[in-house]
């Protein structure tokens, strides 16, 4: 594996990790640390968007490149609409193998869309906006690795949402009992 797709794979599970403590303490967006500005797979914009699966909207809780890409942070879209709901909607992942030459980015056209999936169940999606500039396209390295990095991210997410609804029933719990001790 070469020197810049450690790093880049380090960057992502850095997000992965931010995000998933995001999710564990409510969060719904946050701005990553200078640590976490690893690029991903060579992406100089990139989002990480989940599913809130009682209204069908994916919203990003993690980004990079908002200089470049304004509105990445802020990203949301519904399940079924656009390149993103649909890709979230299928399951599927969409590419396009080359950075937009000279062209205008939109958020609603994106380089990647990897869905992250617990089983068939999407969660959310990774999204590749913009490549860095020494980086024109995906080798056949960066899709395996979209894959990996999708399965490692619905699973530290999924994790941290259990053990969030876990948190939230102990303290539910805790707070019944110290009622019933404290009135007896």
């Amino acid at each position: 594996m070469s020197h810049s797709l450690r790093f880049s794979s380090t960057g992502l599970e850095l997000a992965i990790d931010a995000a998933a403590d995001h999710v564990r303490d409510g969060h719904t967006r946050f701005l990553l640390d200078p640590l976490q500005r690893i690029n991903l797979v060579g992406a100089e914009a990139f989002s990480i968007l989940l599913l809130d699966e009682k209204t069908n909207e994916l919203k990003s809780i993690a980004s990079e490149g908002e200089d470049v890409m304004p509105g990445v942070a802020q990203l949301s879209t519904r399940l079924g609409e656009g390149i993103l709901g649909t890709v979230a909607k299928t399951g599927e992942s969409y590419y396009i193998n080359q950075d937009v030459e000279g062209g205008s980015l939109a958020l609603d056209k994106p380089l990647a869309a990897v869905p992250l999936k617990i089983k068939e169940h999407v969660i959310g999606l990774i999204v590749i906006y913009k490549l860095l500039q020494q980086k024109d396209s995906f080798s056949a390295v960066d899709y395996e690795l979209f894959s990996l990095l999708a399965a490692h991210a619905a699973t530290a997410i999924f994790s941290s949402k259990l053990y969030s609804q876990s948190e939230r029933k102990l303290n539910t719990i805790q707070s019944f009992l110290d009622l019933l001790t404290t009135s007896s």
